[in-house]
């Protein structure tokens, strides 16, 4: 899929007040490690934890409260628009607070799945997919060194791997769409917050 726009952002655009918020609803959730979707409903042997950990090594919790979808929904819409994909999404998923501690990390990695999510899922997911994806800064990155966000805009002739400057700022958000390749590098000192939120809608036809 071609685009003109691979991602859009808004720098420091939510209160220190909000972020402020998100961080003590997502700590109070007890993060626990995030898995990756083969190891989802498994049990976390030491061998799959090794495997795990070189792909995605960070600790989540989710929150789903109708005032963050409130303040961020505006976001996704002015993203959509301008950034001329003009997707079709209708819902939200919960969202992910998400910690890297010193050594943590998210390898590349795609939002979206190949198949849409199944007949027996949520009513408001069945038959979805994950259409844009936020990643929201919730902290400074002068709390924190390395944790930067990068997207793969690669091309056949090119390798090209962009890191979102937005996101060293609290409260900044970048938006882009779910397929796009994408990564968290390794912390190396300090601790980066964050906030992940997924619009689902009905596959392409």
């Amino acid at each position: 899929m071609q685009l003109r726009n691979n991602f859009w952002f808004f720098e420091k655009a939510l209160s220190e007040k909000f972020c402020d918020k998100i961080i003590k609803l997502g700590i109070k959730n007890n993060p626990s490690l995030g898995v990756i979707n083969k190891y989802i409903n498994k049990k976390i042997t030491t061998k799959r934890l090794k495997d795990l950990k070189k792909t995605r090594d960070s600790n989540t919790s989710f929150i789903d409260k109708k005032e963050i979808y409130k303040e961020i929904d505006k976001f996704f819409t002015v993203a959509n628009k301008n950034a001329g994909w003009n997707f079709n999404f209708d819902f939200y998923e919960p969202t992910q607070f998400t910690v890297y501690r010193k050594g943590q990390h998210y390898d590349w990695h795609a939002d979206s799945n190949w198949d849409p999510y199944p007949n027996n899922a949520h009513p408001n997911y069945k038959g979805k997919i994950r259409k844009l994806s936020a990643t929201i800064a919730l902290n400074d990155a002068k709390e924190y060194k390395g944790g930067d966000f990068q997207i793969d805009l690669s091309t056949p002739n090119e390798k090209r791997v962009f890191k979102v400057p937005a996101l060293k700022h609290k409260g900044s958000i970048v938006v882009f769409p779910s397929h796009l390749n994408h990564k968290v590098s390794a912390v190396t000192k300090g601790v980066r917050y964050s906030l992940v939120i997924w619009a689902l809608g009905l596959p392409w036809r």
